[in-house]
């Protein structure tokens, strides 16, 4: 029998939300985090915009690798979250064509590309978006399905993978910024869809995309609100036996 109370439970969890909701006829549940950036919107001071990323506006198929360091990304090199990624759209039709794309995110030891192959292995990243990548003028946010536990030390692979087969318009660009060194390695045909596994040769360049890496809870927060929500699942079974048990006390009579 369900307890007729009403209940406010600070929780992020479903597995305590299925468990409380199991036993409480009224709950509340509010979320006890919020989403915001990881430091600041990543973009240098040479800006410029460009349609080859982070899929190639102009072509069927792209594949990309772009890194950013961890300096850009969290100055305090705290174990972080990520939990979506935005891209800034800087044409005022919206691109419409981009409706195959994977993106990936990996760590890297080193903040440039060495050379057309030096690609970070796809054995190495995380799938962790897998949709449309279509804009409309501004920033452009995409959810991630899998979050990405980005360590805080290495720097940030940024992959994407775009099998669209394609295109849109040389005037679809995004925002970016220019780099003193090749922060980026692509590829991009319209006949031959590269195999992540086994890509071609590419083309380095120096043109980056500005970015905001978004982030729920750092891991260390992680572990302390599991701990947490744990001590209040088996606070509220206690009440919940408690008050099973002076009922049939109360009705035995």
């Amino acid at each position: 029998q369900n307890l007729d109370l009403d209940v406010t439970v600070f929780c992020n969890f479903d597995s305590v939300k299925d468990i409380v909701s199991k036993n409480y006829d009224r709950v509340h549940f509010v979320e006890c985090t919020q989403e915001d950036t990881i430091g600041t919107e990543i973009s240098g001071s040479t800006s410029t915009t460009t349609y080859e990323l982070p899929v190639n506006n102009y072509y069927n198929y792209t594949y990309s690798q772009q890194i950013y360091k961890a300096d850009e990304i969290n100055q305090a090199h705290t174990p972080t979250v990520i939990t979506a990624i935005s891209f800034k759209y800087d044409y005022s039709s919206p691109s419409t064509n981009k409706n195959d794309v994977k993106i990936y995110l990996a760590h890297r030891p080193s903040n440039a590309f060495a050379s057309t192959s030096d690609w970070t292995p796809i054995d190495n990243a995380t799938l962790v978006y897998e949709g449309n990548l279509n804009c409309s003028q501004g920033w452009n946010k995409f959810n991630l399905d899998n979050y990405f536990n980005y360590n805080g030390t290495d720097n940030l692979v940024l992959i994407v993978d775009d099998n669209s087969g394609d295109y849109n318009s040389s005037s679809c660009v995004f925002d970016a910024h220019t780099n003193t060194y090749n922060s980026t390695l692509y590829y991009r045909n319209d006949l031959t869809n590269p195999d992540p596994v086994n890509p071609p040769t590419g083309t380095l360049s120096t043109t980056r995309n500005d970015v905001k890496f978004f982030s729920m809870i750092e891991m260390k927060d992680l572990a302390l609100s599991l701990r947490m929500q744990t001590l209040l699942v088996f606070q509220l079974e206690s009440l919940l036996v408690n008050s099973q048990e002076k009922e049939r006390l109360n009705t035995s009579f």
